[in-house]
């Protein structure tokens, strides 16, 4: 997921870039969002480092998930002269972006491919939500239908909308184009573990090296079990501040050869076990929280109109003292009951008369 800003004052320009792994680039994008996310010339430091010391000397590279074409210039610029970068992404939006930034850098454009796909489980149309905001970082959070990403759709900023997409398997696309990965970097909100369900004979028969951010619990769990079948052995290069991972996953035949599936796979389960016996217990203690609190907010209701039952009691009560003390009061200024007193004084002597 790239970065999200949090205003909109600005227009893009051609940004230049003087150091940093994106020295000698040139970018479409605001100036906030330079600083902000390409600090220095630099972006994805854990991943880049990884890179260049160990797998730049390659030919393909697959980029799901290029959002302004900022990872592929970089892969372009520091890979085999005579190398290849394949973008895959599905918003409009950014597929602008991409050819807008690949003109800036036409020495570099020679060198990448944009497939205007969506890479998953199976070849179909599927919904993707998606934003047209790129320089607030937004388009970049855009998700197909069924991932897990990290900001649920209802927290989305305004704007978002769903669009018809075309999804391919990345089996299918290389059987095709019959163009082979040495390596796959994949960002795509959540929708990691459908992407793996789609690449199952690509990274059985040509091992690619995967570069892929983790949006959460489930897709990490997925994946794991995924790569370590497969065997391929997983190290942790990066962790975001909202628990994101950046992960580089590679094959490791001897990794290979000592797993034991069956204690994987029941492993696996149990953790899936314990997750959904988690969400349960989560949704009983909500269901329980929901009935006290129609319970206490029934109580309140009875509790709000005896207050006011006895409030109007209360008054009645007061308005019938106060007529008691006025009729008292009439009472003792009345010259008969002063009679009545002087009577009632003097009883014993009227008795003689």
């Amino acid at each position: 997921m790239g970065t999200i800003m949090t205003h909109n004052e600005e227009k893009a320009i051609l940004q230049h870039f003087d150091e940093g792994i994106m020295e000698g680039l040139g970018l479409l994008c605001t100036t906030s969002y330079k600083e902000l996310a390409f600090p220095n010339g630099e972006y994805d430091i854990a991943m880049y480092t990884d890179f260049l010391q160990n797998h730049a000397n390659v030919e393909v590279i697959f980029d799901v998930g290029g959002f302004m074409g900022v990872s592929s210039l970089i892969f372009a610029k520091h890979m085999r002269k005579t190398g290849k970068v394949v973008i895959f992404e599905p918003n409009p939006w950014n597929i602008t972006r991409i050819k807008l930034n690949m003109e800036q850098n036409k020495e570099l454009a020679n060198n990448i491919n944009v497939m205007e796909i969506a890479l998953g489980e199976a070849d179909k149309q599927e919904t993707m939500t998606m934003s047209n905001n790129i320089d607030l970082g937004y388009s970049s959070t855009s998700r197909i239908r069924g991932a897990h990403s990290t900001i649920d759709n209802a927290d989305l900023p305004s704007g978002f909308e769903d669009a018809r997409v075309t999804v391919k398997t990345l089996d299918s696309f290389v059987k095709e184009k019959q163009l082979f990965p040495d390596i796959i970097k994949v960002d795509i909100e959540g929708a990691e573990h459908l992407f793996l369900l789609g690449a199952t004979e690509t990274l059985k028969r040509y091992h690619p090296v995967i570069y892929m951010e983790l949006h959460s619990e489930f897709c990490a769990l997925q994946c794991a079990m995924f790569f370590l079948k497969l065997g391929y052995g997983m190290e942790v290069l990066y962790e975001e501040s909202d628990n994101r991972l950046l992960i580089k996953a590679a094959f490791n035949n001897e990794n290979s050869k000592n797993i034991n599936y069956a204690d994987l796979l029941s492993n696996f389960n149990g953790c899936l076990a314990i997750q959904r016996t988690t969400e349960r217990l989560l949704q009983d203690c909500k269901d329980i929280i929901i009935t006290q609190n129609k319970a206490l907010y029934s109580d309140n209701r009875f509790l709000f109109l005896e207050n006011n039952k006895l409030k109007e009691d209360n008054n009645k009560l007061k308005e019938d003292n106060n007529r008691l003390k006025g009729s008292l009061n009439n009472i003792y200024s009345s010259k008969s009951w002063r009679f009545l007193q002087f009577i009632n004084k003097y009883r014993h002597k009227f008795k003689n008369l």
